[in-house]
């Protein structure tokens, strides 16, 4: 008897599940032990080491491979390869069997996931309820990086052997492409917009190459479309254009001017050139003079760009390279580290050039403070957050759900002494939470801690305290300009300083 369009995947489902329970009750096992293990690296520290570290990272490594050998079970219940699989012969129409496979993934691997990542978050003190879209958010790009792999990989092989050797050979040979990728052209890894495309691309192969799979059961060229993946990345970032990307993020207008600083303390001291990858590091002093900004904005190098005219027609510009400094109304210098090639600093080392310089820059401005009073139970901050401090040594401890988006500044006024035994002197103090860089995470929880300074001393944040937390948003993209026109890059070049011999005494008489 023939079934409708919607009981089959169904049926199929039912019985990949039947066969499959033992692989299903792994992964969810080494979920819950990965959950109960996390929990346990979020006590305080006590300056010991916490074996239950060792346990978390071990899980990490296992689950997806736990994921590897129950989608390569899933997929080769029907083998997609060559044409003598049985169920060719059974009422099996391609789009029924891939939704069952699609819908298998969803409710035995994704299903746990999030419900793994929820009990975290409530652990944590954190609303899961409200951030069911960042977890769906979190789940793609979980997805994307290991389960859609892992299942395109096996639908083009035919055995587990087989498949597990495609896995670990692609997965030697994308670090082998990426790591020459970044030999070559460094500094268009990080071009604008270059990871958008790349990951669009990589995704769109991928589910072709499985689409095509299923449908006409061409394995050649699925393979072939597998196969190219990492080559996608050598050629986008070889033929990306980066300098133009750049020259379109940063545009020519900026609150702010340099000024080269020409003190000679500031020149590098002699000893032997150091050379790094046939380039030399030439370190440039400049001040920064903000305009049109608060107090509390910050104003931050992403990129420069250095252009040298000397004699002789010697004409060099470089590319936009990756480079970060901050500054404020209280931090105006800053040391440009202009990397040149070692054969055009030869060649004008010891004249006088002149030099465009160019930083690409961004504006953090502050946003909307929060006044909290600082507690040993957890107290809320926007953004999905709680923190807490503690009773001891009046660190600040921070949970953000799955990651801190911007820079967050704090500020509370502290005593002299300690919690304990509080002082009679007051003084604000200041600490940052730094933002997160991953776009997703395999716990739903991170954790920062800091602790509050006074200058350069440390200072405590007692409870019952009222702490301010202002968030930093991001503002426009912009560009500061610096022409010298004349100047040594010998003198700035860095070198290795000489050790001086030491003076022998003389021989008494």
């Amino acid at each position: 008897m023939s079934m409708s369009p919607l009981q089959q995947p169904v049926h199929i489902l039912r019985k990949d599940a039947t066969h499959l329970w033992p692989e299903v009750l792994v992964s969810i096992a080494l979920l819950a032990a990965y959950a109960w293990s996390e929990t346990q690296t979020w006590l305080p520290p006590d300056g010991t080491f916490n074996p239950v570290i060792l346990a978390v990272v071990f899980l990490r490594f296992l689950i997806p491979i736990a994921w590897l050998v129950l989608i390569s079970r899933l997929v080769h219940d029907e083998e997609l390869v060559g044409d003598r699989q049985f169920w060719i012969t059974r009422p099996y129409t391609w789009y029924s069997l891939l939704l069952s496979k699609v819908l298998f993934v969803a409710v035995f691997i994704c299903g746990p996931f999030l419900i793994m990542q929820a009990w975290l978050l409530h652990h944590a003190g954190l609303y899961p309820t409200l951030l069911v879209p960042a977890m769906l958010k979190n789940l793609l790009y979980i997805a994307a990086v290991f389960l859609l792999p892992l299942f395109a990989i096996a639908a083009v092989t035919s055995t587990f052997v087989r498949y597990i050797s495609s896995a670990l050979a692609g997965l030697i040979y994308f670090f082998i492409v990426f790591a020459f990728a970044a030999y070559l052209w460094p500094d268009n890894l990080s071009a604008p917009y270059l990871v958008y495309a790349l990951n669009l691309t990589i995704l769109a192969l991928l589910i072709a190459a499985t689409l095509l799979q299923y449908w006409r059961r061409k394995t050649l060229i699925a393979r072939i479309l597998v196969a190219v993946v990492p080559l996608v990345v050598l050629v986008f970032v070889a033929l990306v254009p980066s300098n133009a990307l750049n020259s379109h993020r940063y545009p020519n207008t900026s609150t702010g001017a340099l000024v080269f600083d020409p003190n000679p303390m500031l020149q590098q001291p002699d000893g032997r050139l150091f050379t790094f990858r046939k380039k030399v590091i030439t370190n440039l002093p400049v001040d920064v003079q903000l305009t049109g900004l608060s107090d509390r904005s910050e104003l931050e190098v992403q990129r420069y760009r250095v252009t040298i005219d000397g004699p002789n027609n010697v004409h060099y510009t470089s590319g936009w390279s990756p480079d970060r400094a901050s500054f404020s109304a209280n931090r105006k210098t800053y040391v440009v580290p202009v990397s040149l090639p070692q054969e055009v600093f030869d060649r004008i080392h010891n004249d006088a050039v002149a030099v465009h310089l160019q930083l690409g820059t961004q504006t953090l401005n502050p946003g909307t403070p929060y006044t909290v009073t600082a507690l040993e139970t957890p107290f809320p901050l926007p953004g999905h957050a709680a923190c807490t401090v503690t009773s001891d040594d009046g660190n600040l401890e921070c949970r953000f759900a799955f990651r801190n988006p911007t820079f967050q500044s704090v500020e509370a006024t502290v005593h002299s002494g300690n919690c304990l035994t509080p002082g009679p002197q007051t003084a604000p103090a200041f600490a940052g939470l730094a933002p997160s860089l991953t776009p997703f995470s395999f716990s739903p929880v991170e954790i920062l801690r800091a602790q509050l300074s006074v200058g350069e001393a440390k200072a405590s944040l007692c409870a019952g305290t009222p702490a301010t937390f202002t968030p930093m948003t991001e503002g426009p993209y912009g560009r500061l300009t610096l022409d010298i026109p004349a100047i040594k890059l010998d003198s700035y070049a860095l070198r290795i300083p000489t050790k001086q011999p030491t003076p022998r005494p003389e021989p008494q008489p």
